[in-house]
């Protein structure tokens, strides 16, 4: 009887351990995302003077694809006008609107963070259509460019 109550009492000694580990986990993800938050907002200030580039969504997978190193130090320090056909529209990990542009990979669309897009601008965008963006930076995740702080223009 002694034996089964030190089974039970080891069993909620884990439970505790993974609530905790949990908790810690949670207030961790927190702070670096309130950092992201944060550290992106003082970069849409700075941006703000980047001297712009036009490109197509196509050519910009292009040079990501023939050489990241390459393409960031054309585009990284830029902000972006990218024009190109919409492929769709997703939501993120974080539930904030993803316009995706077509490229030669179907598979790997330019996605376009559209975190302060009116949500009339987001319902009114049809696969298929042309489209041009204006992104405050690019980075690539997975071979695929990915342009943060973009806003539709008009």
């Amino acid at each position: 009887m002694f034996e089964r109550a030190n089974t039970a009492h080891r069993g909620v000694e884990k439970f505790g351990l993974i609530v905790a580990a949990a908790m810690v986990g949670l207030v961790v993800f927190g702070a670096v995302s309130e950092r992201r938050n944060t550290d992106s907002k003082s970069d849409i200030i700075s941006d703000k003077y980047k001297p712009i580039v036009t490109v197509a969504a196509s050519d910009l997978f292009e040079a990501y694809d023939a050489n990241e190193f390459t393409a960031q130090q054309a585009y990284g320090e830029h902000r972006l006008l990218v024009s190109g056909t919409i492929a769709g529209v997703a939501v993120d990990f974080m539930n904030q609107p993803v316009l995706q542009l077509k490229t030669s990979n179907q598979f790997m669309p330019v996605k376009a963070s559209l975190e302060g897009a009116s949500e009339a601008k987001l319902a009114s965008l049809i696969e298929g259509a042309e489209i041009s963006v204006l992104c405050g930076g690019i980075r690539e995740v997975i071979g695929a460019p990915q342009l943060r702080d973009c806003e539709i223009a008009d």
